[in-house]
């Protein structure tokens, strides 16, 4: 149950997607009978691309160092991992942890 229903759609860029599917940062929840929509912001994926892998280590190492940015505020709330309002060290290294099976990301 989700949004006070069970009667729910997930879209990525207008594309429904089925149960069986993985949804990322950024992919919309609409409730089906209110119409009410939700952003979805999975904690660490950085890329949208529906896992926490070591390509959302890199993008957050790549932020970090100034190399690249992260100009989308869904992707932004994904890489604050420990919620402090800054992308920095303490959320690589929770990052990190998780994709080496150390550790999960606490919500």
């Amino acid at each position: 149950q989700f949004l006070g229903t069970t009667n729910y759609q997930v879209t990525n860029n207008d594309i429904v997607i089925e149960n069986t599917q993985n949804v990322g940062t950024g992919y919309i929840i609409t409730n089906n009978d209110t119409k009410e929509k939700k952003t979805i912001i999975v904690m660490g994926d950085i890329n949208s691309d529906t896992y926490v892998d070591s390509g959302d280590t890199y993008l957050i190492k790549l932020y970090i160092t100034e190399l690249k940015t992260i100009d989308n505020d869904n992707n932004k709330k994904a890489a604050d991992i420990n919620k402090d309002g800054y992308i920095d060290s303490g959320d690589s290294y929770i990052l990190k942890k998780h994709v080496m099976k150390i550790e999960n990301i606490s919500l």
